[in-house]
């Protein structure tokens, strides 16, 4: 998310720091790497040493995550579809 609410694809070969989630998504604790990775090795970052990939389900999430970097990888499903995005 860039200048607003607005999200935008980006390709998944670029690299972009990410936030990571650990817990459950109901009950998740978010965790900033800084390191820059493209959306798959963040992923499977996310994956091997925390529990995924964080998904944005609210506008409480969306603001913590852009409180620390305003262009991070993140996980979006919407409707079963799996969308590469960034925030």
């Amino acid at each position: 998310m860039k200048n607003g609410k607005n999200w935008h694809d980006n390709s998944c070969n670029k690299k972009n720091p990410f936030v990571c989630y650990k817990g459950t998504l109901e009950d998740s604790d978010f965790v900033l790497v800084n390191t820059t990775k493209t959306w798959s090795e963040a992923q499977r970052h996310c994956r091997e040493n925390y529990t995924d990939l964080v998904t944005v389900r609210n506008d409480t999430d969306n603001g913590k995550i852009k409180e620390w970097n305003e262009w991070s990888w993140i996980d979006l499903r919407q409707g079963g579809k799996l969308e590469f995005n960034f925030l």
